[in-house]
């Protein structure tokens, strides 16, 4: 079910679908073992709604790459989790892009269930040429939509204590099942992804409240990530640090994780 917000779909872009909602209802197979969404469904839901407003207001993701040359690159994202998510949930998802300054996007989200702020997100995307491989200014002209002012929750940067070893937590096969159509690790499966590398019982009696994931180079099909961890000694709350390095060495993501005992 579509539902575009702010004005018609007729209007001039710079006044059209200015923050666009999807109301849909929560898949029974995007619940984990502790009976709500995993986190990595908070980003699938957000993140369709995002390319669905590209979608009803041309010109599409897929129009930018083949007419244009241009991609969208996601940096950072960062969730802040009030409420699980319950199978078969009824909840709106909106997405806006915040006016734009300079050379990155700042893409807001939100998700409520019966008028209630269940999420709120924040990421950060830059604009590439696809041939040159260079990131290139933002422009109206790639967005058949207009922009909205930003919400009160912005995008964390990760800052992993220096002070602390991380452990060698395991590894982590590319497959087909977790990569997109640009044969890379999906961004959507790093949550969950993370989220297997925390300790045994972690999250048995604690909540994902927020989490943050910073993502700095591509992870392309067949590669194998290796997973370390830290936490930095919480109790009850944590949070867990995590990096996937490439075999070349390199930093594919980093993420932080804030794990909270529900209260009362």
């Amino acid at each position: 079910m579509n539902n575009i917000t702010d004005s018609k779909i007729n209007s001039p872009a710079p006044d059209r679908d200015r923050k666009h909602r999807e109301t849909i209802r929560v898949v029974s197979n995007d619940i984990g073992c502790g009976g709500y969404a995993r986190p990595s469904a908070f980003m699938k839901y957000l993140q369709d709604t995002a390319s669905m407003q590209h979608e009803m207001n041309p010109p599409t993701t897929a129009e930018l790459r083949a007419e244009m040359q241009r991609a969208f690159i996601m940096s950072r994202i960062s969730l802040s989790i009030k409420a699980d998510l319950r199978e078969h949930d009824e909840i709106d998802c909106f997405a806006w892009i915040a006016p734009i300054k300079g050379m990155s996007i700042d893409r807001c989200y939100e998700i409520t269930r019966g008028g209630e702020t269940v999420a709120l997100g924040a990421a950060v995307w830059a604009i590439c040429d696809t041939e040159t491989k260079r990131f290139v200014r933002p422009e109206q002209k790639h967005f058949g939509f207009g922009f909205s002012e930003p919400h009160g929750f912005s995008c964390r940067r990760i800052a992993i204590p220096r002070d602390i070893n991380m452990e060698e937590a395991g590894e982590f096969r590319v497959a087909w099942s977790a990569a997109d159509m640009n044969r890379h690790l999906n961004n959507t499966v790093y949550a969950d992804m993370f989220c297997d590398f925390m300790p045994e019982g972690a999250l048995d009696e604690r909540r994902i409240t927020e989490f943050t994931i910073s993502f700095l180079r591509e992870a392309p099909l067949g590669e194998l990530l290796s997973i370390s961890r830290v936490s930095d000694g919480g109790e009850p709350d944590e949070t867990y640090y995590f990096t996937a390095r490439l075999s070349d060495g390199n930093i594919a993501a980093e993420a932080s994780f804030r794990l909270v005992r529900p209260r009362g």
